[in-house]
């Protein structure tokens, strides 16, 4: 019997030895896959079992299901404040007056008027001095906050930068 060349291997492997080569060849092929499959464990399939089983019960009581585990997580409620319960005309007037009102001194007499074409309106002041509030308290906050976590304060204050210049959550 001759011994099978590596090109004759290669062809026999890739099963494209045709039916007229020499049976040594095929013998050899057929000898040597029995030898593998020999030495390699049988393979038994996994059961089927449908997606939507349940899986095996733990007590053996006819009267009681086990249903499949199921996970809710609650979505946190919108916050309502009194200014979302106003009018658009009614807050402009609240945050003209709340702007008046902060105004003391000398800057009371310069600031307490505005001309329409050249200087922003009193509500459109009051409105930037309430966020402005509202980015200081937010600051604040985050300021506690570092006292007990500085790196969950860093992140805060990235995320608060973030949606002050207006990128989206999470970009550095």
């Amino acid at each position: 019997m001759k011994a099978a060349g590596f090109l004759s291997l290669l062809l026999v492997a890739t099963g494209s030895l045709a039916a007229g080569e020499p049976a040594s060849a095929a013998t050899t092929s057929s000898r040597l896959s029995v030898e593998i499959r020999a030495k390699l464990p049988a393979y038994t399939p996994p059961p089927d079992q449908p997606k939507n089983a349940p899986a095996a019960a733990t007590t053996s009581d006819p009267d009681v299901l086990e249903l499949p585990k199921l996970t809710v997580r609650e979505k946190a409620q919108q916050r309502i404040t009194p200014h979302d319960l106003m009018t658009p005309r009614a807050l402009n007037k609240k945050f003209a007056a709340d702007y008046k009102r902060s105004l003391k001194g000398l800057d009371a007499v310069l600031n307490s008027f505005s001309i329409p074409l050249i200087s922003p309106s009193l509500a459109a002041r009051g409105r930037a001095q309430y966020r402005a509030q509202q980015y200081r308290d937010m600051f604040g906050t985050i300021d506690a906050i570092a006292a007990d976590d500085p790196a969950q304060a860093a992140e805060l204050r990235r995320e608060m930068v973030n949606a002050l210049s207006g990128r989206p959550p999470g970009s550095k």
